[in-house]
């Protein structure tokens, strides 16, 4: 008896699901820690510009002047408290990001701005040490 020889998609089918068996438990492990350390991870976005990054985070319900910003030449760090109508225990009492940026920036230069539950920080990307031409006589 022959055994079928398998077509390509039927090895594109058997990665695709082997991808959404690992997204889920991905998924089931970020909700099992913010269960444990009632910290959930805000929704964000990252816009990459010639000389700079635009990071929005999403933190509905938080006051301004509790949000903790902590800007490093890599990386940014964020913490400020989840206010929710009716606490439950499937969800955390504070938010937190940890962010590592792909490129270096000056932290001296970031600026940021909270309106509408919507945090913005502008960080703008260290100079890239260009090198000078250099005439020979």
């Amino acid at each position: 008896m022959m055994a079928r020889r398998r077509s390509p998609w039927d090895w594109l089918r058997e990665i695709e699901r082997e991808i959404e068996e690992e997204a889920e438990r991905l998924i089931r492990q970020v909700k099992e820690i913010e269960v444990k350390t009632g910290c959930i991870t805000p929704l964000y976005d990252v816009v990459e510009t010639d000389g700079e990054f635009i990071v929005s985070v999403d933190l509905p319900g938080s006051d301004k002047s509790e949000i903790n910003l902590e800007v490093k030449e890599d990386r940014i760090i964020l913490e400020a408290p989840c206010k929710r109508p009716s606490p439950t225990s499937r969800h955390g009492n504070r938010y937190l990001l940890q962010l590592k940026l792909p490129e270096e920036i000056e932290p001296e230069e970031t600026k940021a701005r909270y309106q509408n539950g919507v945090l913005e920080i502008k960080l703008t990307k260290k100079s890239a040490r260009r090198g000078v031409r250099i005439n020979i006589q």
